[in-house]
């Protein structure tokens, strides 16, 4: 098709298109491709568990997907709303009660040492 053009996801996936679509889903650059905004790659999602490396006030993908889980309770957490985690376990909390339990876990078992 001479007149496609192709969209980028974050995760290195490629879309070919027809026809083009609305600005306001996208950004075209100067050689005609399209780059999918996050919000349009959010509607169409991974679907998958995530693999991250936490660091202290950030993460970072290893393994792309939309969700982590929470240590304490096992659910999924979306990473648009993880919040909460522990560098030193890497481990990723869905509330702070869930973090707070985790802390108060791991001082019990430093006092046992």
């Amino acid at each position: 098709m001479a007149d496609s053009k192709v969209a980028f996801f974050n995760n290195g996936c490629a879309l070919t298109l027809a026809g083009g679509w609305p600005a306001e889903y996208c950004d075209v650059d100067d050689n005609a491709n399209i780059e999918i905004m996050n919000r349009f790659e959010k509607f169409l999602g991974l679907k998958g568990e995530a693999k991250v490396k936490f660091a202290g006030g950030e993460f970072h993908v290893l393994v792309p997907g939309d969700f982590v889980r929470c240590a304490v309770t096992g659910d999924p957490i979306p990473l648009t709303e993880l919040r909460y985690w522990n560098v030193s376990l890497q481990e990723a909390y869905a509330t702070p009660e869930a973090a707070l339990k985790r802390h108060l876990e791991t001082l019990a078992e430093e006092s046992k040492n």
